[in-house]
């Protein structure tokens, strides 16, 4: 038996800010009217959806969860849609309210009468419901200020800032709070309540912020930025020149990808305020030990040696993203990989001339025992980011003795960015939005691993 998924839009009158509820999936979405055309927030429709999402210069690329042969754009700018590369125009454009995007509930019926999904409109009784927030919670943990707004319902809002000293929310809802304590990070704030609910913070110092929604709470976490002590980071695109690395099913090299992803990583740290330098900018062969010492010589504080996966042919289901730093293996997993990748060795010397035990060697030193603790925090930090960021399941990460990571004196880990066995994978890592959303995750991992270092 088939059973396919159906998509029921289901219309609840709503009169308070918002003009309708509507259902979509397993998700309601809560309407907006401008110039009297009803908008949903995009992020909730994609999630209605159920699809996968990524942002590249101003359009929205979407993979729908139950079909990687779906894909639909979404232009930021233009009243244009594709759906499998055909091209819709459609009579409203995307809506920008602060750092947010709405789209039109007539490009959204568009869009799932084209990927086949059935719609159900039911028309019930008139509700009034007017969003409030009950309570706001600060608190420090850490070197972090955390401030919690809880509300009776779900609610739409927007953030702005002008500076890293300053933030602010506003919410489409009321509230009685008038008042709250200055701790932390704060230095003063200023509440609105002209139209809806607003409050700007004041910050005694220059802070990054994290949001997070949950259902009828808002998190916004003030954390201090980058810490000035690392500067230098290096990227090592795996592979290269008469070494193609893994290939896959429709001929991609793993060399070819590696460098791609690094140098659109390096344009997102670079943006951080870091100094980044690659091992190879071009299409050339560097031995593993040249690799590490481009990064020991240059005193690098980072070093991230970056690569795509494969696995044998019983395993060619194997897909996602993994990082590991260097210890010693514990599962034949970790052991096959980390022999894939040292093979590169065979292109400088003859491989009965390694030391099979310099991995103890390198465990029994004081310094890389210090460096292995901070490389597993590294590769924590970048799988929990990439994974929330592309929105897949978090495998962990994982350990084993790498050739190239022997010989850096610094944080270092190895990622894998996908596997190129598997022909889905191989399709995705192949598409520059794709590498540009990998690109952003390891980024974003970094930042977080050098903010905890603080």
């Amino acid at each position: 038996m088939v059973i396919k998924k159906i998509f029921f839009l289901f219309l609840l009158f709503f009169n308070f800010l918002f003009a309708r509820k509507i259902i979509i999936g397993n998700e309601s979405i809560e309407t907006i009217v401008f110039e009297d055309k009803e908008y949903l927030l995009l992020t909730d429709f994609i999630k209605g959806l159920g699809a996968q999402s990524w942002l590249i210069e101003n359009k929205v690329f979407l993979i729908l969860n139950d079909s990687l042969k779906t894909e639909i754009i979404i232009d930021l700018e233009k009243p244009i849609i594709k759906i499998n590369f055909e091209e819709i125009k459609v009579p409203y454009p995307v809506l920008k309210i602060g750092n947010n995007y709405f789209v039109s509930l007539f490009t959204c019926e568009k869009i799932l009468e084209k990927v086949g999904k059935k719609k159900q409109e039911i028309l019930t009784e008139k509700i009034i419901l007017i969003p409030e927030i009950t309570e706001i919670k600060l608190h420090e943990r850490r070197d972090t200020t955390i401030i919690t707004f809880y509300l009776n319902s779900d609610v739409y809002f927007f953030t702005k800032s002008s500076s890293y000293f300053d933030y602010e929310i506003n919410f489409q809802a009321k509230s009685k709070v008038n008042k709250i304590p200055i701790i932390g990070y704060l230095k003063n704030y200023e509440i609105k309540k002209e139209d809806g609910f607003s409050i700007k913070f004041y910050l005694k110092r220059e802070c990054d912020v994290r949001l997070i929604k949950e259902k009828n709470i808002v998190i916004l976490k003030f954390l201090p930025r980058l810490k000035q002590g690392i500067k230098l980071v290096v990227l090592d695109p795996g592979h290269g020149g008469k070494d193609p690395g893994a290939i896959g099913k429709m001929g991609t090299k793993e060399k070819d990808l590696n460098l791609s992803i690094a140098k659109k990583l390096k344009k997102y740290l670079e943006k951080f305020g870091l100094d980044v330098l690659l091992t190879r900018n071009s299409d050339v062969f560097l031995s593993l030990g040249e690799r590490t010492k481009i990064a020991n010589d240059n005193k690098a504080d980072i070093f991230i040696s970056i690569h795509c996966n494969s696995a044998a042919k019983k395993n060619s289901y194997a897909s996602g993203f993994e990082v590991y730093f260097l210890s010693e293996a514990k599962t034949d997993w970790e052991r096959a990989v980390a022999q894939a990748e040292n093979e590169v060795i065979k292109y400088e010397i003859n491989r009965n001339e390694i030391n099979d035990d310099f991995l103890a060697f390198i465990l029994a030193d004081l310094a890389q025992q210090e460096f292995l603790k901070e490389s597993q925090e590294l590769a924590v930090a970048i799988q929990d980011a990439v994974c929330e960021v592309l929105n897949i399941e978090n495998r962990g990460v994982k350990q084993a003795g790498f050739y190239v990571l022997k010989g850096a004196f610094m944080p270092a880990v190895l990622i894998e960015c996908g596997f190129l066995s598997n022909r889905e994978e191989e399709i995705l890592l192949r598409k520059d939005w794709y590498q540009e959303k990998l690109a952003k995750g390891i980024a974003e991992g970094i930042k977080r691993f050098i903010n905890q270092k603080r």
